[in-house]
């Protein structure tokens, strides 16, 4: 009878036996163990190749010069989405997933906005949210992972170093 209520829209989510949550969001049924979203919180120092075995994901990072950065761009024919201002990059920058209080710049927009309001608007599953890697120093973003690099750490011609992103999977 609870399942049915759910999936009718009659209720919006349903605790079961064992901490397992199932919700209907935006009309698409979600399960959650409640006891993994608790663990679920991880953060790294930022270096050239950073293992997120939370996520089972590389995240490969190569500084080059603006001059290859141009070149890279002119062959791909299109804007590498994952490249910013490597000066610009605080020293205690880490590689991590959200937390409360994060905010990220908008590119090409003066608006700021919190990362949950950002991922509700972009309709991100919630359980999906914690596996999304962020490059942050404190509650500023500096990059995210499908969506981009904030406004403040986008590349200039006034830049030297430019940090391009890679991401693959990891391989067993």
């Amino acid at each position: 009878n609870l399942a049915v209520n759910l999936i009718n829209g009659f209720s919006s989510a349903v605790t079961l036996p064992g901490d397992i949550k199932i919700a209907n969001k935006n009309g698409n049924l979600q399960v959650e163990n409640k006891i993994n979203k608790n663990n679920s919180k991880w953060e790294y120092p930022l270096k050239k190749l950073n293992f997120l075995t939370e996520i089972d994901t590389n995240i490969i990072i190569k500084v080059i010069t603006f001059s290859e950065y141009q070149k890279l761009k002119s062959e791909s024919g299109q804007n590498v989405t994952g490249a910013f201002d490597f000066d610009k990059l605080p020293q205690k920058s880490v590689i991590r997933n959200r937390k409360p209080g994060d905010k990220f710049t908008l590119p090409f927009r003066n608006i700021t906005k919190s990362i949950k309001k950002l991922f509700s608007e972009l309709k991100i599953p919630e359980n999906l949210r914690n596996r999304i890697p962020l490059i942050a120093c404190e509650n500023e973003i500096v990059w995210i992972d499908n969506i981009g690099v904030s406004k403040n750490y986008i590349p200039s011609k006034d830049t030297e170093k430019i940090a391009i992103i890679y991401k693959e999977p990891i391989s067993i």
